[in-house]
């Protein structure tokens, strides 16, 4: 259990444009962490009217107007008191089994922990769009029990209180998972998959919501990218214009011949290509303006 505030898990829930799929999430999570010492945290748009009453040990953090995942995640995470933290979004609906899923493989060494993800029936083309962009790498067809090379995917993923605060000074512009995850294997940890930890994505996000968390995603990459060295401006720019293909060709290649994948990734494509334009032209915009995208104050809740 946490050292003072006897809470095994903090589960960190963003929510932005997540209307539709709110309380199912919520009443999902609930379900997950029954019997657990476990609180939840939502972190961001004022949820529907009495979802966060419905559920205990549920708590509300306004986050600042336009924020993006990662900003919200890092403000739910400076106010976590649980040994563990999980994240996750108000788009996705957990399975039963979840969050002892998660938990169970953290140790010192495994230092984060993820799950499969999947798209919830009733989906739509957008939907289809932005789950191909984000987490084609992490369907459950791909996902099998042990170390992962690669990433995990944060919206269903689990680390240690203590590995997060002894980072916390990096996280002052967010929390963004590849880096962070470079962090923990440059200290010698390991990441891992748990097929259990299962997670579908909903409904959810407008088609300019997601163009514009897409395009202030990608400012936000470029910047970072230029100030930490990884790529100069000259090369963001000139690859800009085949960043949309690249990624669709990376999504295609991991949806392989999964039928049902392959037919709404196609169905999607054009959008999905419009977003991956939003993402482009953001990366060259924040490595050209040489500053971070500026955070309004947080709200003060009501």
């Amino acid at each position: 259990m946490g050292a003072s505030s006897g809470i095994d898990l903090t589960v960190v829930v963003s929510v932005v444009g997540a209307e539709r799929t709110l309380e199912a999430s919520l009443g999902a999570l609930a379900a997950s962490c029954a019997g657990l010492g476990a609180e939840i945290l939502m972190v961001g748009e004022r949820p529907p009217d009495g979802s966060s009453g419905r559920c205990a040990n549920v708590r509300w953090l306004p986050g600042a107007p336009g924020a993006l995942v990662p900003e919200l995640w890092a403000m739910g995470i400076r106010q976590a008191q649980g040994r563990i933290v999980a994240l996750t979004t108000g788009h996705m609906i957990v399975v039963p089994g979840w969050a002892r899923a998660l938990m169970a493989p953290l140790t010192r060494s495994v230092a984060g922990v993820g799950g499969p993800l999947d798209l919830m029936p009733g989906t739509a083309v957008v939907d289809w769009a932005v789950f191909y962009l984000r987490y084609s790498a992490f369907l459950p067809s791909r996902w099998a029990d042990g170390p992962v090379a690669g990433d995990i995917a944060g919206d269903n993923a689990a680390y240690l209180l203590e590995d997060l605060r002894r980072h916390a000074a990096t996280m002052k512009e967010g929390f963004w998972e590849v880096d962070f995850h470079r962090q923990l294997k440059g200290e010698g940890k390991t990441l891992h998959a748990a097929s259990a930890a299962r997670a579908q994505f909903g409904p959810s996000f407008r088609l300019g919501t997601f163009i514009r968390q897409r395009f202030e995603h990608g400012r936000q990459f470029g910047y970072t990218r230029v100030r930490q060295g990884g790529r100069g401006r000259v090369a963001t720019l000139v690859g800009a214009p085949i960043v949309p293909l690249v990624l669709a060709w990376r999504a295609a290649r991991r949806i392989g011949a999964d039928a049902a994948h392959a037919s709404r990734f196609a169905a999607s494509l054009p959008v999905f290509l419009l977003f991956a334009a939003a993402w482009a032209a953001g990366e060259a915009t924040g490595s050209l303006s040489g500053h971070s995208r500026p955070i309004s104050a947080p709200q003060t809740a009501k």
